[in-house]
């Protein structure tokens, strides 16, 4: 018995075989477009991103040298007695600063006022309504002009009863006196507040 010879045919699973490789090449292809739009879409959102940072740091560095140049022509352009006072000011602090103590008393109260260790004058409660004006006068009377520059030190103890009160028309009349001379500073000193601290 002879064996049949049989004939395959491939060609139609050659065929087959060839579409679904352009496929997989044609969908690599997009699916690499695709990353490849994607990474530019970053890399110009990052390059846009450094540009606005750069430009926001020009900026800053714009305006940090305009308020430097401001302040240098403000300085150049203040009055030389000014500046002369508030060198005065500095050596006055560092040799006996003004000095305003508030005193609480049992009826009412009165501030002391001091040039470093020296007592010079105190007004009581009862000229508070005034009190912005005599403590002008007795600025004066130690040799301060009206537009001088003065460091004073306001020290008061906030656990005496009735402090509040006093503290605010002191304040007060602080402000008054800054309104008629800018270059009037003073600095607030609470004694109960150093005292309980150096107790714990």
């Amino acid at each position: 018995m002879k064996m049949k010879e049989i004939i395959l045919d491939f060609t139609s699973l050659l065929d087959v075989m060839m579409i679904i490789l352009f496929w997989f090449i044609i969908n690599s292809r997009q699916q690499m477009q695709e990353q490849v739009n994607i990474a530019e879409q970053n890399a110009a959102a990052a390059v846009a991103l450094a540009e606005q940072q750069t430009s926001q740091a020009q900026s800053l560095q714009e305006s940090a040298e305009n308020l430097k140049l401001q302040a240098e022509q403000d300085f150049a352009a203040m009055n030389p007695n000014a500046q002369t006072s508030n060198i005065q000011a500095i050596r006055d602090f560092h040799q006996g600063s003004i000095k305003v103590c508030l005193v609480m008393m049992t009826e009412g109260w009165k501030i002391e006022v001091y040039q470093g260790d020296e007592f010079i004058e105190s007004v009581s409660d009862r000229h508070s309504q005034q009190l912005g004006i005599e403590l002008n006068r007795i600025f004066q009377s130690v040799g301060y002009a009206p537009d001088d520059t003065i460091l004073c030190v306001f020290t008061f103890d906030s656990s005496e009863s009735g402090t509040r009160s006093a503290y605010a028309e002191i304040t007060e009349a602080f402000r008054l006196i800054q309104l008629g001379n800018k270059r009037f500073y003073y600095t607030e000193v609470d004694t109960a507040v150093i005292e309980g601290s150096e107790t714990e």
